[in-house]
């Protein structure tokens, strides 16, 4: 009995059993050989001896809690159910209370877990053990850590923590945080963001004797603002100081002179928010702001864009492709001057179809959609087609709108036949002539092969609304730029419109066209796309740009050149300025390679089904790994191809598959490595 070994490799209750028959075991002997087998290897000799102690009388909290910490440790104990096995000796640890400080240090490393409900348990067992940490710069891990209790308390001192470290590192800013307590104003944007931000850019930027002086001159900016104006400040210091500070050249004359111009933006746009100046106009500033008289030009100048974009919003029109004109706009003005005469001809001729001969020349389709920059273009005829929303003939001619059952359909409609369901992005496989295989397999469902060198994969992406919004599960409730919306979030775009946008793309080829309305909706779902990484808010750690618990993504890759992957990445967010970045499995950036990479929950690789426990992280919905449900997918065959497909179905009558029969119906048609892209309501396929 005091043998560790028989405890850990060969323990049969029967001889406890028979010695206790033999009237060989006394209490105290039992006492004795039970506490012996708390903390051994074995889990189930640990419960037996744990049970014995308890039938004794001798259980203790001490005892207790060598078994439970025992457990904590144990591997085995870690995985192979939902919710793991630790997960219930988590929830007796926080019943137990401050008498289990003991095992605070078991705790905090459960902080980590790859487990959400283990974090979470750990987090609660924490804070009933031990309460919550002071509000010190040393403990601001911890407290990011707690914070997915979701404890207002610990959100509080995370808050506070940081606040502290920043003043201990720049103890300037302490008038601007007194001014924004006493206004009744959150610290939150200052000291997570903005601070940050223009800390980075005049370490970079300015040499080191100049630097606390340049601090102070962006904080007396702040203070100007928020006291004189009573305006926010924040923004104007995210986004506005490290464009002053790139353009200075090392000189705090030309530094103050530029925030002068700054805070007259500010003024000017009052409780508007800058980011649109600052952020679409970025590129304007800087090639042309290169003294403070042409940088207080440039700032005047990049203030039109954004009524460039209202002025389309303001017709019902879409302003996503005069976004993605103006850095072409910005590249070919040779001046600010030219750079503002053709954003204020385009503000003129918004909605009209104009042609101009000449360098300069607009085109645009009646309803603004496809408007590209200035001299890109070669006729607008070849553009108007793809305005079915606008009546184009061919549209009235050959549209139908169909009813949305839930089940996968295959039309010959120019524009699907699907009911208009509002979605965040929606990627389209564009291929240009064979269709290798393409039938149902079953009911409501499709399958199709498509040759992978002759195959385009394209993505429609809602860009105003990245980082901006979070669905949260347990409330059921929208969050927009952290505000919470009433009902369910009425701003994504419909699947048909962003058909509408990817037509100029398309170019009359055949297509396939996939929903992906998980994109700004669940956690796990991010895009990279043409060196941007679109997400739901709370994705990334804003103050170091890693994804929550620094989880990984598989992805299907489609590199510059065409090649197309399933690869497991990691994504990094640019903040304080940096660019987005993605990484493959062996640490190598592949942000200048891929062209785009869109998440999936893998359920087959290399072939073999991958097991849905281990996917549990992946599914904010757990209903979806254990019941039947419509999925769609993408992926590649064992050859290489591209394979796309879906099981649809009405849901409330008992169609649509569980997980498994998804993975066996991918392996049926051929799939080796794929991943699903919708789960649900959004499944559908239109092939045109």
């Amino acid at each position: 009995l005091e043998d560790k070994n028989w405890w850990e490799t060969k323990f049969d209750e029967d001889v406890i059993t028979i010695l206790e028959k033999l009237g060989v075991l006394t209490d105290e002997l039992k006492k004795k050989t039970y506490v012996f087998g708390l903390t051994v290897k074995n889990n189930y000799a640990r419960d037996f001896a744990f049970k014995g102690l308890d039938d004794i009388g001798a259980l203790n909290t001490e005892l207790k809690m060598r078994k439970y910490i025992t457990d904590l440790k144990d591997e085995k104990l870690q995985g192979h159910s939902y919710p793991p096995p630790l997960y219930y000796t988590l929830k007796t640890l926080g019943k137990i209370g401050p008498a289990a400080q003991v095992a605070i240090p078991v705790l905090i490393n459960l902080l980590g877990d790859e487990w959400s409900v283990v974090r979470e348990a750990a987090a609660e067992a924490y804070l009933k053990i031990a309460g919550i940490p002071e509000a010190r710069p040393e403990n601001i891990g911890l407290l990011h850590n707690l914070s997915i209790s979701g404890d207002i308390g610990i959100k509080e001192n995370l808050l506070l923590a940081q606040e502290n470290r920043l003043l201990l590192d720049l103890p300037m800013f302490l008038p601007l945080i007194q001014v924004l307590k006493q206004k009744g104003i959150t610290t939150e944007h200052l000291v997570r963001l903005a601070a940050p931000a223009a800390k980075e850019a005049i370490g970079k930027y300015f040499s080191e004797e100049k630097r606390k002086q340049a601090m102070d001159i962006v904080v007396a900016l702040a203070l100007r603002i928020r006291q004189e104006h009573d305006i926010p400040a924040c923004s104007t210091i995210q986004y506005g100081v490290p464009l002053a500070a790139q353009v200075s050249e090392n000189r705090l004359d030309w530094f103050e002179r530029d925030l002068r111009a700054l805070e007259g933006l500010a003024v000017e746009l009052g409780s508007v928010n800058p980011y649109e100046v600052l952020h679409y106009g970025r590129d304007a500033i800087l090639k042309f702001g290169t003294n403070p008289t042409e940088f207080e030009k440039a700032v005047g100048v990049t203030r039109i864009i954004p009524q460039w974009f209202k002025a389309a919003r303001d017709k019902g029109l879409e302003d996503m492709k005069l976004q993605e004109a103006v850095p072409v706009m910005i590249e070919r003005s040779s001046s600010i001057e030219g750079l503002r005469q053709g954003l204020q001809k385009e503000i003129a001729s918004i909605g009209q179809n104009v042609y101009e001969s000449g360098g300069e020349s607009i085109y645009k389709c009646p309803d603004g959609r496809t408007l590209t920059a200035l001299g890109i273009a070669t006729d607008c005829s070849g553009f108007e087609w793809d305005c079915p929303m606008s009546g184009c003939k061919w549209s009235s001619a050959h549209c139908g709108y169909g009813e949305y059952d839930g089940t996968v359909t295959v039309t010959r409609y120019a524009l699907p036949s699907w009911k208009n369901k509002p979605s965040s992005s929606s990627p389209v496989g564009a291929y240009v002539t064979t269709i290798v295989s393409s039938s149902p397999a079953q009911a409501n469902s499709f399958a199709s092969i498509i040759p992978a060198s002759e195959a385009e994969v394209m993505m429609s992406v809602q860009k105003e609304l990245n980082g901006r919004i979070r669905f949260d599960h347990r409330e059921k409730k929208f969050y927009l730029d952290g505000s919470l919306i009433q009902g369910f979030f009425s701003g994504y775009l419909q699947d048909s419109e962003h058909l509408v946008g990817l037509n100029p793309a398309i170019a009359g080829r055949d297509f396939y066209a996939v929903p992906y309305g998980n994109l700004f909706h669940n956690s796990h779902f991010v895009v990279f796309q043409n060196g941007t990484i679109y997400h739901q808010d709370g994705e990334f750690d804003f103050a170091t740009g890693k994804a929550v618990n620094e989880r990984t993504y598989t992805c299907f890759v489609v590199s510059q050149n065409g090649e197309k992957s399933i690869e497991r990445l990691t994504f990094i967010k640019g903040v304080h300025g940096k660019k987005d970045e993605i990484y493959n499995a062996y640490g190598q950036d592949i942000s200048g390679i891929a062209q785009l990479a869109i998440y999936g929950q893998q359920i087959i690789r290399e072939g073999n089904i991958v097991a849905p426990k281990s996917l549990t992280e992946e599914f904010a919905d757990f209903n979806q790994l254990t019941q039947r449900y419509q999925h769609s997918f993408i992926g590649l065959t064992k050859e290489g191809e591209l394979i796309i497909g879906a099981i649809g179905g009405n849901r409330a009558q008992g169609e649509g598959v569980l997980l498994g029969e998804m993975a066996e119906f991918i392996k049926q048609n051929s799939g080796f490595n794929t991943i699903l892209l919708g789960n649900g309501g959004d499944v559908n396929i239109t092939h045109n």
